[in-house]
């Protein structure tokens, strides 16, 4: 199957990101292209984010001057969130975890 463009306009480390797992991995599905490209949308919500956080600051002031947690920290967070998940739903995973451990007692 071919391999169509992006359906999202991607920065550079979606773009990256997206060639690198199109060299490794074979998508049949066109779905499965299109989860792709927000996976690779996500990495490049996170890095905007993360410029937002280390030029502003990771708290900043509300209109009171108290101190709040920056809405970019929240984003970001969201945005590793939905990107493990789609990694995960793609099968992505580097290696199958070593063995199955029971819980302990305690």
């Amino acid at each position: 199957m071919k391999k169509p463009k992006s359906s999202i306009k991607l920065g550079k480390i979606g773009v990256k990101f997206r060639r690198d797992v199109l060299k490794e991995f074979v998508f049949i599905d066109t779905h499965d292209f299109r989860r792709l490209d927000l996976a690779a949308h996500c990495l490049d919500r996170i890095e905007q984010c993360r410029e937002m956080i280390e030029s502003e600051g990771v708290f900043i002031k509300d209109r009171f001057q108290r101190q709040k947690e920056h809405p970019a920290v929240k984003c970001e967070r969201d945005q590793k969130v939905i990107f493990c998940r789609i990694i995960r739903e793609l099968n992505l995973d580097i290696e199958a975890p070593k063995e199955n451990r029971l819980p302990s007692l305690y």
